[in-house]
């Protein structure tokens, strides 16, 4: 890869993590506030409805900034891995 290559998927890089950052930000405010009704609800449709049964957070695929876990994964892609994410993850009490 030339240069002007690396140089240009740099930016497009950076603008990625920032944009990133933003819609990780929204996802973990958004789970965290679902959360105070998904437990509840679910208590009512087990029959339960006094008991909070489950919880749920946001799980990032990476540790550290997203521009350093997009960096790895340029390597990583090469190799056949797959580009940093994130899931919601269901805990039952």
């Amino acid at each position: 890869m030339s240069g002007d290559v690396a140089s240009t998927l740099d930016v497009w890089d950076e603008r990625l993590a920032q944009a990133g950052k933003i819609l990780v930000a929204a996802r973990e405010r958004l789970v965290a506030a679902l959360d105070e009704y998904v437990g509840p609800a679910y208590g009512r449709l087990a029959g339960v409805p006094d008991q909070v049964l489950i919880g749920q957070s946001y799980v990032r695929s990476w540790d550290g900034e997203l521009l350093d876990a997009l960096s790895r994964t340029v390597r990583t892609i090469s190799g056949g891995g797959s580009t940093p994410s994130g899931h919601i993850e269901t805990t039952f009490c």
